[in-house]
């Protein structure tokens, strides 16, 4: 069973890593799109320092906005998680148990302290 264990964090861990990578794939592309799509017109004739001032206040704004938007994500999943105590420390009020039929699933059981259950639902991990 403490291979099981293992089995069952670690998919936990890479399934948030992906979504982790994925919010960013998505933060980063959909800011570049939105950059791609700016335009810069002017009604005057601009020297090359104010044309490069322009630019470099461009890019920075892009960085800000970009940072500023995965910031905004990643504090939604953090306070998700926060909000959601029960489940997100792993082992203090679940644990994981085999099949009873033999299968690779592994099951989450609510550990009692006191004689009070403190998980509200199980949840099933399978094996690929």
């Amino acid at each position: 069973m403490g291979n099981s264990v293992h089995i069952g964090v670690l998919a936990s861990h890479f399934t948030l890593l992906r979504s982790f990578c994925q919010t960013a794939n998505t933060t980063l592309s959909n800011s570049i799109n939105n950059f791609n799509l700016m335009e810069f017109i002017s009604i005057n004739l601009l020297t090359e320092k104010q044309l490069i001032q322009q630019t470099e206040s461009f890019i920075e704004d892009f960085q800000n906005k970009t940072i500023n938007t995965f910031k905004s994500s990643l504090s939604f999943i953090i306070d998700i998680i926060l909000g959601n105590q029960l489940m997100s420390i792993y082992g203090t009020n679940w644990y994981f148990i085999p099949d009873p039929n033999g299968s690779n699933a592994l099951y989450t059981k609510s550990r009692s302290y006191s004689k009070i259950s403190i998980s509200i639902f199980v949840v099933s991990i399978h094996s690929v």
